[in-house]
């Protein structure tokens, strides 16, 4: 830590004396380019008026009993509290003949303050009242100050020099409040099926002197000032934090919103579970969303809608002629849809299983799983818990016959895959 202004005291920079948990202050340089001098004037015994910037001192006859020497010296903006200074503090001292300090005068010299070019706008204009601070205590302590709002000038009387500011009550002390509105196509909380728009709208409290800015930060990147809605394209989690400041330099605490973007139709697999001895039909999300949620209704015709739903709302939809369960279940695809794109219209495809069971046992004895293409393909896969071993029987239009024998039961999958139906085992 340093002291912008330097150190000009006689005594030892104070800071170079601070230490605490093994950290020192270091020697405090005066860091401006520009500053206003100190002044120093005589003071005659029948007194003058001084002029330093926009602060007048007026010292009449008989103020001293000797010439004195006055020196003014700028200093920083000042605060105390709920108060706080609108112009640079300024000290005072006067010295005699021999350069001993006069802490006291034999009658009130006037200090006038022109605060034309000062900065109102979060400081009441009625609450204006020159200060000193009082060395003993640390403490402010105003003087009995008269405000000429017309000429827009303070004035008030001493009787002692120190640290003097022109001080005024702050308006706003309450920081603004930033709401975030997030547009898209919404699925579960915090998933979006599109492109998402964000809106960051920063209010002052009422009554306050107004909004200065927000600024925000995407996914950990630079902080931006916010002055158009952040379009967000990229799929993925995503995370906005954010901040308002007002014109009175009241700082909002910091806010976070989060959320993920998945433009992707989840898809199926359909399988035979020999747990279960049914068919499960498993959504599958390749894009992040996690688990799909699968739905199944009824539509006229004898036919069935197989839906699938991920988190962000995106779906796949499976129009056919559907019987889960049972020895023999079977589902036939006709149509495909995803989200709300063109129907897909395909080859009947079907997905047949039958079994039977040990008669002194719950155990499959023989399973039969059959993935068929009307007059396309035709894959059939024929369990034998006797042989434990798996006959695949493949005919494809246009081919041979491929028979195989595999060790072990092997499980028939139909999925999905943009739009068209596949098998594996």
């Amino acid at each position: 830590m340093t002291d912008p202004l330097g150190w000009e005291g006689e005594n030892a920079d104070p800071w170079t004396l601070w230490e605490s948990s093994g950290r020192k202050g270091t020697p405090s340089y005066n860091l401006f380019v520009a500053r206003n001098p100190p002044k120093s004037e005589s003071v005659p015994i029948t007194g003058r008026q001084i002029t330093v910037g926009k602060i007048i001192i007026d010292i009449l006859n008989g103020t001293f009993d000797q010439v004195v020497s006055m020196t003014a010296n700028y200093g920083p903006f000042e605060s105390n509290g709920l108060i706080k200074s609108i112009m640079p503090s300024i000290f005072l001292n006067a010295f005699d003949g021999l350069g001993q300090k006069i802490t006291q005068f034999l009658q009130p010299v006037t200090i006038n303050y022109d605060y034309k070019d000062a900065d109102l706008l979060n400081i009441s204009e009625d609450s204006l009242k020159i200060y000193w601070l009082n060395e003993e205590t640390g403490q402010w302590e105003g003087l009995p100050s008269v405000i000429d709002s017309l000429n827009k000038t303070v004035s008030a009387q001493t009787t002692h020099f120190s640290q003097f500011a022109l001080m005024g009550e702050v308006k706003d002390l309450v920081p603004p409040v930033t709401n975030a509105v997030i547009s898209g196509e919404k699925g579960e909380e915090g998933w979006y099926r599109s492109d998402v728009n964000v809106e960051l709208l920063g209010n002052d409290n009422e009554g306050g002197v107004g909004l200065m800015y927000t600024l925000y930060t995407l996914n950990g990147s630079d902080w931006f000032e916010y002055k158009d809605p952040i379009i967000i394209l990229s799929e993925g989690a995503h995370t906005i934090t954010y901040e308002s400041y007002d014109k009175a330099e009241n700082k909002e605490e910091r806010k976070t919103i989060s959320f993920s973007i998945d433009k992707v139709p989840p898809e199926a697999e359909i399988k035979f579970n020999p747990d279960t001895l049914d068919l499960d039909i498993i959504g599958i999300d390749s894009s992040g969303s996690g688990s799909a949620i699968v739905s199944i209704s009824d539509l006229p015709r004898q036919k069935n809608s197989i839906k699938i739903t991920d988190k962000a709302g995106n779906t796949l939809e499976m129009i056919g002629r559907n019987k889960q369960k049972g020895r023999n279940a079977r589902i036939v695809i006709e149509s495909l849809q995803y989200n709300n794109n063109p129907l897909i219209n395909v080859d009947p495809t079907s997905l047949f299983v039958s079994y039977n069971l040990d008669s002194k046992y719950p155990n499959l004895r023989k399973l039969t799983q059959t993935f068929a293409v009307r007059g396309e393909t035709r894959v059939s896969l024929v369990y034998s818990a006797k042989t434990n071993k798996t006959n695949v029987i493949t005919k494809i239009k246009g081919q041979d016959r491929i028979k195989e024998k595999l060790d072990g039961i092997r499980i028939l999958k139909l999925t999905t895959e943009n739009g068209k139906l596949k098998y594996s085992y």
